[in-house]
């Protein structure tokens, strides 16, 4: 064969493998691509338009393929995210025996790394999480200090999620399909979040429009695990920030506990939302949940402290006569508790006088 025959076979073969790669990141930015469209357009039917996803991602062999799959599936599915509950619940459930095959295959070591840590984008459940924890520990490649770096990172994710709620604050229920649609839109356009933190952080800033965007995306009122509340942000640490105008407070307020935030629980030491409300927030807060059924007379906390006594020792004369009004009160023990001296204005004597009650005989 002639020299120049030699060279022209060699740039065909050339531009046949340059056209098979493109081929090959066509198809997974495509894959990706589309199953964007069909999120963003609120048509996503998960178990057609995203399997496609994670089939690719459970067959390519290629580093390029499988970067962009995994990146795709993560920014999709990322619990929170602003995709449908349903596409994070499809995802969260599919996706991670794909990630687990890379994590644990022959890519390279960027690529294994970035499956790993796609599963805590997606949240994954606790028992994929440590079989991808022992997959790492048990790496022996030349990049071994990374893949296993990698595994330290998601086991403290792991404790750490585990101590602020586990997987209860995955659990959305979308008002509806229209709602979902409408609140998501509305998320994306604001580059806001679906999740208990957005929904936390909306309250604590009195945000009243994105905190309805984000209960008509699913995301709950009430947690069953945590610390702080989104009801708890709205009232006490949110009067305390100074955030928001007041009459978007109370529509915040209104709204939570329309959506089923709870206004009568306690936490572990007693304490209710009006008692850490009593000393921070403004009559208008106070009287809006004891409106909306909070009582104003509960059983004092661990530490024998009521709201209206929170509110005594505040100097929330005005909060103290309101719930006096509503028929809270204390009684002399409790009241000698309160002050390290005894008052003299004659507005204050008249609302302790009012404010007391009998001593229970034991």
């Amino acid at each position: 064969m002639k020299r120049r025959d030699w060279f022209g076979l060699l740039q065909l073969v050339v531009l046949l493998f340059l056209a098979g790669v493109h081929g090959l990141e066509a198809g997974a930015n495509g894959l990706v691509k589309k199953a964007r469209e069909k999120v963003d357009s609120g048509s996503v039917v998960p178990e057609t338009d995203l399997a496609p996803l994670v089939a690719a991602l459970e067959r390519t062999k290629s580093d390029d393929d499988a970067s962009t799959l995994i990146s795709g599936i993560a920014q999709i599915g990322r619990a929170d995210g602003n995709s449908p509950a349903a596409v994070k619940a499809f995802l969260r459930q599919a996706a991670p025996p794909a990630m687990l095959r890379v994590a644990k295959g022959k890519f390279g070591w960027v690529v294994r790394g970035n499956a790993l840590m796609a599963l805590r984008d997606l949240e994954a459940d606790d028992a994929v999480l440590r079989e991808a924890i022992e997959i790492a520990q048990a790496d022996r490649s030349a990049e071994s200090r990374y893949i296993q770096s990698r595994g330290g990172l998601l086991d403290r994710w792991l404790r750490s999620r585990a101590r602020t709620g586990g997987t209860d604050k995955l659990t959305l229920q979308p008002k509806d399909p229209a709602s979902e649609r409408r609140a998501l839109s509305f998320l994306r356009q604001n580059s806001i979040g679906v999740s208990a933190d957005s929904l936390t952080g909306a309250a604590l800033e009195a945000r009243p429009d994105v905190v309805e965007a984000l209960l008509d995306a699913g995301v709950p009122a009430q947690p069953t695990q945590g610390l702080l509340t989104p009801l708890d942000a709205a009232t006490g640490v949110g009067c305390a920030s100074g955030e928001g105008s007041p009459q978007d407070r109370l529509k915040t307020i209104e709204l939570l506990v329309a959506r089923g935030a709870d206004l009568k629980g306690a936490d572990s030491m007693g304490n209710t939302v009006l008692l850490r409300s009593a000393s921070t927030c403004p009559l208008s807060v106070v009287a809006k949940l004891v409106e909306l059924g909070a009582p104003a007379n509960p059983k004092a906390n661990t530490q024998g402290v009521t709201p209206l006594a929170m509110a005594l020792t505040s100097g929330k004369w005005e909060v103290a006569e309101f719930l006096v009004e509503r028929g809270a009160r204390l009684t002399a023990r409790q009241l000698d508790m309160v002050f390290f001296e005894k008052p003299t204005d004659p507005r204050v004597l008249a609302l302790l006088k009012r404010a007391q009650r009998a001593e229970v005989a034991k």
